[in-house]
């Protein structure tokens, strides 16, 4: 039989079982076995429930995971941004090169329409 470490708090409970169990008229051969049965299953089941440090170790690991993604996220949302302000000030860039030509032929044809209608006067 496989023994399990012993817990103050299981082994008082599994005594008090078997005082109660005899109290009520089982024959205490079995009221031991009754407890003892008691004892191992409560040991095992306490065994396979998680402890306070055992949660805060999922929590912390749960909360790391969840900062690399965060991590991850804004990188790629301050790529996204950049990309989109280098398409803008590319279009930008653009737009001032088209006005720019558009005003310096304007008024340079409006200069020459002046010089024209000047030199005729």
């Amino acid at each position: 039989m496989v023994t399990e470490p012993a817990d103050p708090q299981i082994d008082y409970w599994a005594d008090d079982l078997n005082e109660e169990l005899v109290e009520a008229g089982m024959d205490p051969p079995q009221a031991k076995a009754f407890a003892r049965a008691f004892q191992l299953g409560m040991t095992r089941a306490l065994q396979h429930c998680a402890t306070k440090d055992d949660l805060r170790y999922e929590i912390d690991k749960l909360r790391a995971e969840m900062h690399r993604e965060l991590d991850q996220l804004r990188a790629e949302f301050r790529r996204e941004i950049d990309e989109l302000r280098a398409d803008i000030d590319r279009r930008f860039r653009v737009l001032y090169w088209i006005l720019g030509i558009g005003f310096g032929v304007g008024f340079g044809g409006m200069f020459a329409l002046m010089a024209a209608i000047l030199s005729r006067l």
